[in-house]
């Protein structure tokens, strides 16, 4: 049995431990040469949410953000155009190739006329004014109205397959006389049995309306009976009069503010009058048209740039 001095074992432990370090100082230095060598080798150009890869033209946001996807998608539509020219990039969303499992990308010309669309190929050729959302919504107008450089998203109801309604998104952006347009994406099932929330989307919509298209276009349509929705109706009072200028029933509008007053006597002028930008509920008895009978209606009013945009439901007695 060999004894050590504790000198000399303080001296051979210290031996093993630089020894150790040298070794651990060797294998870091060559793991980020490594590292370096890779960046180096393979340079890169990092794109924000929903912007197109400079390098190759590829989308780098992912499609769980879909409204990104589309921003990505239509501005890659776009740089095409700029390096393929007009003809080339028509041709090219009319094709096969252009398509993205469901999403797409569609051409409006200068006329509004569908240039571009390869997942429907017999819209090619059709006014865009001719599509339209449920109960007759103008979504395809509002796409010809709405569309400028910056980009704006379009809302609208309609149908699935199942017979479900639908909150549908399109992303349009104006590009040298061109619309270039994302296919849609849902955002969510809108039920009736959610009577508050599908009266606050009513509203929504026609704001939605009234901003794309301007104020004829949303009193064209809200004075129209086709845009009655069973029980939900929208109506729109300029706050310079006080009078109802959008109305699917004639005898109301432009009346007198001061017959606003329900059959119970109540006086439900100034409520309405006084509703805010963020929205507020008013409550008065007034007929149902979906079923004639006198009941409590609930409405939620918005005021947006002078006017009171509004929509209600009914409460079973």
């Amino acid at each position: 049995m060999t004894f050590v001095a504790p000198f000399n074992l303080l001296k051979w432990l210290m031996q093993r431990i630089l020894l150790i370090a040298l070794l651990i100082a060797v294998v870091v230095t060559a793991t980020l040469l490594a590292a370096c060598s890779d960046e180096s080798s393979e340079p890169t150009t990092e794109a924000e949410p929903g912007e197109v890869g400079a390098q190759d033209g590829t989308i780098t946001v992912s499609k769980d953000q879909p409204l990104a996807y589309a921003q990505a998608l239509v501005q890659q539509a776009i740089d095409r155009y700029g390096t393929d020219g007009r003809q080339a990039t028509i041709d090219f969303y009319n094709s096969e190739e252009s398509l993205d499992g469901d999403w797409h990308v569609f051409i409006l010309d200068e006329a509004g006329y569908i240039a571009s669309m390869a997942a429907f190929p017999a819209w090619v050729g059709v006014h865009d004014s001719e599509f339209k959302g449920y109960k007759d919504y103008p979504a395809g107008q509002m796409v010809i109205d709405g569309a400028h450089e910056e980009g704006i998203q379009i809302d609208y109801l309609a149908r699935d397959f199942f017979g479900n309604i639908d909150l549908n998104h399109l992303w349009v952006v104006k590009h040298d006389g061109l619309v270039f347009a994302s296919s849609s994406w849902s955002g969510e099932e809108i039920s009736k049995s959610d009577q508050p929330g599908y009266t606050q989307e009513q509203v929504r919509l026609a704001i939605g309306l009234y901003e794309a298209s301007g104020l004829q276009a949303a009193l064209d349509y809200y004075n129209s009976p086709d845009s009655v929705d069973e029980q939900w109706y929208t109506f729109i009072v300029d706050t310079e009069t006080g009078r109802t200028i959008g109305h699917f029933n004639p005898d109301l509008r432009d009346r007198d503010p001061s017959l606003r007053v329900d059959s119970t006597g109540y006086f439900y002028g100034d409520d309405l009058l006084g509703a805010t930008e963020s929205g507020d509920w008013i409550q008065y008895v007034i007929t149902n048209p979906d079923n004639g009978e006198e009941q409590l209606k609930h409405t939620w009013a918005v005021l947006h740039d002078g006017y009171i945009f509004a929509s209600g439901w009914y409460e079973d007695p």
